[in-house]
């Protein structure tokens, strides 16, 4: 079990079959373990760009890097599935996020069509809510859009539901896919290749996860989303932190 979790007994004090419900709630970005997905690799390129030279795979890891600075910086832990130019399967990308009991998988990509298609999607997985799983995941997927569409600018295809597809549906925390543009789109691609853009990209994934949390799991991190945007990151002091400078003081 992770740190801190607390739990309620069920089951009678003498059994063969011990039935416990979890409590864990994060209380702080400390708490929350993010797994980020830098889509394909290695052998695996991806989608090739409509330039002939740019490949997915760089563009997701690119993304990624900066997600995880970002996230880092706002105090969440994060787990990369790859960090370079490596092949990893779907295999070995649920099996990480799973065995590290990560708490968010956040996959990265970048989409490929004829020439003219161009957008944004957030893939989910579609699901019906329950006792052990309340999250909606199209409404959580609606929160990325938003952001995504709002901050990079570009034309919104809407949220997807993928129950399919590998990393949405064998990760065992909540999980969103994002297609940040078409490569194969002159004009989208040309954007894409810009820092600009994979930083704004970056940006938004960031401020989706706090407003996540915020929306969704009715956590307030105490986080200013704000402050992402802006480039000047702040998140709330740790009290531990706090009590070296009382200490120091």
């Amino acid at each position: 079990m992770k740190d801190k979790v607390e739990y309620e007994l069920i089951s009678p004090e003498t059994t063969k079959l011990v039935k416990f419900k979890l409590k864990y709630v994060p209380k702080t970005a400390q708490d929350i373990l993010v797994v980020i997905d830098p889509g394909h690799g290695g052998k695996d390129p991806g989608a090739k760009g409509i330039d002939g030279v740019t490949y997915e795979k760089n563009l997701n890891l690119e993304v990624a890097k900066r997600l995880e600075k970002k996230l880092n910086d706002l105090g969440f832990k994060t787990v990369m599935t790859r960090v370079d130019d490596t092949y990893t399967t779907l295999q070995q990308r649920t099996d990480l996020a799973n065995q590290s009991y990560g708490d968010f998988f956040m996959s990265i990509h970048f989409n490929a069509f004829v020439s003219k298609t161009q957008g944004i999607e957030t893939l989910y997985y579609p699901n019906s809510t329950n006792e052990g799983y309340a999250i909606n995941n199209k409404d959580m997927a609606g929160i990325f859009q938003q952001e995504l569409i709002k901050t990079l600018g570009r034309p919104s295809r809407g949220t997807v539901p993928r129950p399919n597809l590998f990393v949405l549906n064998k990760t065992k925390m909540p999980a969103i896919l994002a297609e940040l543009g078409f490569i194969t789109n002159k004009e989208e691609l040309a954007q894409i290749k810009k820092d600009a853009y994979k930083d704004k990209a970056a940006n938004a994934l960031a401020a989706s996860i706090v407003r996540y949390y915020k929306e969704i799991q009715k956590i307030d991190l105490e986080l200013d989303i704000a402050s992402i945007y802006s480039g000047n990151i702040t998140a709330p002091q740790s009290s531990e932190s706090s009590e070296q400078n009382t200490a120091k003081n």
